[in-house]
């Protein structure tokens, strides 16, 4: 759920970006296709008056039904005809705001004695500042705006026959403002391929970093996308290789201490056969203690960087086998198992954490009550004492390596403080999380959640 929240703004960003391109192109186009109807000269062209006057004979010969079949005919990209009818047209309402060009009443004379004087009307597109008089070439009357041609029929309707608009022109039959948006669509499309390329390594970066925290095991990801994220890229490969490097030089290192100290331990139990039997046995509890810390200190070591992921066990075969282990006594209560729980993490690394657990209650606590129970969530291990407790302003810090409380350290009891830590770090690779809380009747409650399969 977190990962779709945090993908939420980078696609509403993308989504953002691709309609300003999307409208921004589409403004391009219209602006340049209107600076075009200003600027281009000779854009627009009549047909001449022969021409004209065909199209009225036929318009009038024709049944009505025909005539729009006609009309539709004689379409085309530069020249547009149709029919109004009277009332939609009204000569003295259109010449008050008309605008006087002699050159174009000139033109029209001709057309209207081509059409033995028939009643023509002209009109013009106000597209351009200057409006320099149209001209009557062998193709037509060439002007540099948009005309407007209207013959009056003898039925009272007029026909129109015009040239479009640039904004208007259709190409191959197809409106011009369809190719500006199949043009918005291609730079959008471009755009969005930009964008997910450059996000690509972020996204690749993420589930690595994630990746690599499970299983502490450098993944590297392929640098793309802008110089500075390139940069990043190498950089974030490089700390995942020095990191891990760290981690395997730690693991060996102690390793190599825990193999040449035990050497040396073994030499003193040797030599201290030769002590009186109570200084001996001093000494054999300090070689235990000092072995103590060292197996502790490994296991904390291989906790925090071995990461097994994917595996699936029985929590309820753990427990059985630390009952019938002979590690613990009565001071240990289990509850009745039965059935299987079957949660994440792997058997000998739950042993280990619940071996701590356990002995730490047995220690500081005199007894440990073990309860198992599932719900919707997961399973739950409850782990009671009846000891002191632990005050809130130290729950969080008994799980600090090597941290101990005063009061443990003044009843005399040994321990190097990696317990919990190890626990911890065990059951969190397991997916599960352990808290403390207050028993009612006094003592501490150890709660593992761990998740079911």
């Amino acid at each position: 759920m977190s990962d779709r929240k945090s993908h939420t703004p980078a696609l509403m960003r993308i989504l953002i970006v691709l309609v300003l391109i999307f409208f921004t192109t589409q403004l391009f186009v219209l602006v340049m296709l209107w600076r075009a109807q200003k600027q281009g000269p000779g854009e627009f062209l009549l047909p001449l008056p022969a021409k004209v006057s065909a199209m009225v004979n036929m318009v009038e010969y024709l049944p009505e039904e025909k005539r729009d079949e006609f009309l539709v005919s004689l379409n085309s990209a530069s020249i547009r005809a149709s029919i109004i009818d009277r009332d939609e047209f009204d000569p003295a309402i259109e010449r008050e705001n008309s605008v006087r060009i002699r050159a174009l009443r000139e033109a029209l004379i001709r057309y209207s004695a081509e059409m033995n004087n028939r009643r023509i009307e002209g009109q013009v597109g106000k597209t351009v500042r200057r409006f320099d008089g149209p001209v009557l070439t062998e193709d037509g009357l060439k002007a540099r705006f948009p005309m407007r041609l209207l013959i009056e029929l003898e039925s009272g309707e007029w026909l129109v026959v015009e040239t479009p608009s640039l904004l208007e022109v259709r190409f191959r039959n197809l409106p011009v403002g369809l190719f500006a948006g199949m043009f918005g669509l291609f730079i959008s499309v471009l755009a969005l391929v930009s964008i997910w390329q450059q996000f690509r390594p972020l996204r690749d970066m993420s589930k690595a970093a994630r990746q690599f925290a499970e299983t502490g095991k450098p993944v590297l990801v392929k640098p793309g996308g802008s110089r500075d994220i390139r940069l990043l890229v190498r950089a974030f490969n490089d700390l995942q290789e020095r990191v891990s490097s760290l981690l395997a030089n730690r693991r060996l290192m102690m390793s190599a201490m825990s193999h040449d100290v035990r050497t040396y331990l073994t030499r003193l139990r040797l030599r201290i056969e030769f002590l009186d039997e109570k200084n001996r046995d001093a000494a054999e509890r300090t070689i235990e203690d000092i072995q103590a810390l060292l197996s502790d200190s490994l296991a904390f070591a291989e906790a925090e960087s071995d990461h097994s992921t994917g595996a699936v066990c029985d929590l309820a075969d753990v427990m059985r086998s630390l009952q019938s282990s002979g590690q613990f006594d009565e001071r240990v209560h289990w509850p009745e198992f039965s059935g299987a729980m079957m949660v994440s993490g792997t058997e000998s690394r739950l042993q280990r954490a619940f071996v701590n657990l356990i002995t730490n209650a047995v220690k500081y606590g005199g007894r440990a009550d073990v309860t198992l129970q599932s719900d919707d969530a997961g399973v739950i291990v409850e782990i009671a004492d009846l000891g002191p407790g632990i005050p809130d302003s130290e729950k969080a810090l008994v799980f600090e390596p090597f941290y101990r409380r005063d009061d443990s350290r003044n009843r005399g009891v040994e321990g190097a403080g990696l317990g919990l830590a190890i626990s911890q770090r065990l059951i969190r690779q397991a997916g599960g999380e352990v808290t403390l809380k207050d028993r009612p009747e006094g003592g501490l409650i150890v709660c593992v959640r761990l998740q079911a399969v």
